[in-house]
């Protein structure tokens, strides 16, 4: 949804600007860059927090329980939905 887009702008910029080290891998990572911005669209802003901190800022489960004040469960509930409906995106998508 259009909300989802907006609210995910952040991550999808900070992804843009951290994803590329060595410019050999523009072409790459341009094309990966472009199909994560697709998959983001699929998740809701808590899920794109808790994927975003944990599998691309590298936080633990506690740093983004503290980060988001929220509980243990909530954080794995959302990283859990977060991976399903990535996995499902390209699945759909990148067959």
């Amino acid at each position: 949804s259009d909300d989802n887009k907006t609210s995910n702008s952040t991550y999808v910029e900070m992804i843009d600007q951290n994803m590329v080290q060595d410019p050999m891998d523009n072409i790459i990572t341009d094309d990966f860059t472009d199909t994560l911005k697709k998959a983001f669209t699929v998740l809701s802003r808590s899920e794109m927090e808790v994927f975003h901190g944990f599998y691309l800022e590298d936080l633990s489960v506690n740093d983004l329980m503290k980060r988001y004040d929220r509980k243990v469960g909530t954080v794995l509930s959302l990283m859990h939905r977060a991976r399903n409906k990535m996995m499902a995106y390209f699945d759909e998508n990148y067959k």
